[in-house]
């Protein structure tokens, strides 16, 4: 929402929050694409910038969300969602994101190296590693 040219017609529209009661994560999402200033003493608040943080850097691929990079949001704020409720800091931005890009090419048969995006984020390869092990723990369950 925070980079839509329709904000305004977001925010106002009667439906776009579906509850009555939003949650803290909807509270600050809404913060943030408002422009509400969020403070790093508080941990809460600072995990949730440093996951718009990761946000932000995989928005920087493309300057916009297109029909390609859709599905690493969606990705993106699904992991966010789960990790934010279990009280994960996201302590690099850097490395999250590299691990999200890993996930979905992976998922999606792409090529690529964990060395070749480590070095696209400025990371190491280890660090990679553990952030995606990290994420994958929050991935939904396929389990029947």
């Amino acid at each position: 929402m925070g980079k839509s040219a329709h904000k305004q017609e977001i925010i106002s529209h009667p439906n776009w929050l579906a509850s009555d009661q939003p949650s803290v994560l909807e509270t600050f999402v809404l913060g943030y694409a408002l422009g509400h200033p969020f403070k790093k003493e508080i941990p809460a608040e600072q995990a949730f910038m440093r996951a718009m943080e990761v946000a932000e850097l995989l928005y920087a691929t493309d300057e916009m969300v297109t029909h390609q990079r859709a599905e690493v949001f969606k990705l993106w704020f699904l992991l966010f969602e789960k990790a934010f409720d279990e009280n994960y800091t996201f302590k690099n931005p850097d490395a999250l994101a590299a691990a999200v890009e890993f996930l979905l090419k992976s998922a999606n048969s792409e090529k690529i190296t964990k060395k070749q995006l480590a070095d696209h984020f400025g990371i190491s390869v280890a660090t990679l590693t553990k952030y995606i092990k990290d994420m994958t723990a929050y991935l939904p369950s396929t389990e029947m």
